[in-house]
């Protein structure tokens, strides 16, 4: 497996990566809000790849430059060997953002499981 993962070209490393976080958005947060607000952070460690994949409302509203310092916070952590303070991080900074964006309203509920799933 590894030396398959090694001989896979960039892009097609990176689109795998892609479909697979698109795959899991769909399944999992897309629309599944009222507000559709969903947020997936997807990293994958044997391609050294990450992927955030927003909601429609989100992406409407936020251009992908924005998550620069999640992706960077996350990146750089996992170089660094410490994935799961990448995430941390990286979740931090999402929320950061949605704060701005997405202020919070007297009636919020957490619609969507706040967890880390490994695959």
């Amino acid at each position: 497996m590894p030396l398959r993962l090694a001989l896979t070209p960039k892009r097609t490393a990176a689109r795998r990566v892609r479909a697979r976080a698109l795959m899991l958005f769909r399944a999992s947060a897309e629309a599944r809000t009222r507000d559709a607000t969903g947020v997936l952070l997807y990293l994958s460690l044997d391609e050294h790849r990450a992927e955030l994949i927003a909601d429609a409302a989100i992406h409407s509203r936020v251009a992908p430059e924005v998550w620069g310092a999640a992706m960077a916070a996350l990146i750089t952590a996992t170089r660094d060997g410490r994935p799961g303070d990448g995430m941390a991080e990286a979740i931090r900074q999402i929320g950061i953002v949605l704060t701005e964006h997405f202020p919070p309203r007297a009636d919020d509920t957490n619609e969507l499981p706040d967890r880390l799933i490994q695959l």
